[in-house]
């Protein structure tokens, strides 16, 4: 995918979820951070197009690590987080032109080894 559209999919995707991070990372982990490893993710887990469907197939379930604080912080302040960001991630492929397969399934979880400002993205085909 050409950098001006990933730099679009990521100014998209912020817009939808700075409201959500920006009270919880405290600027540690920026909306904008966010929007990048989730576009990136979905670019890097792109599949060819097979059938008579030409477009891209993007992955459908993504799994965000954080410090596990950072977890909690950000599930007990907004436990609707994961469905936001599967709807935002549905956009983002539809406005992309990809096709997704199913709905994409978010999985957040806390990772020891990573600081309050690490996030790691890990996208998958289910």
């Amino acid at each position: 995918m050409k950098d001006q559209h990933i730099a679009k999919l990521e100014s998209h995707l912020e817009r939808l979820i700075e409201g959500a991070f920006s009270n919880i990372f405290s600027k540690k982990i920026r909306a904008q951070d966010i929007a990048l490893r989730l576009a990136r993710a979905m670019e890097d887990g792109l599949q060819a197009a097979q059938g008579e469907d030409h477009r891209p197939l993007a992955p459908d379930y993504y799994r965000i690590y954080t410090h596990p604080d950072v977890t909690a912080r950000l599930l007990e302040k907004h436990p609707d987080i994961l469905n936001t960001l599967a709807g935002h991630m549905t956009d983002l492929a539809t406005r992309a032109g990809y096709r997704l397969n199913k709905n994409p399934e978010m999985e957040l979880h806390g990772d020891e080894r990573l600081d309050g400002g690490e996030l790691v993205v890990v996208a998958e085909h289910s």
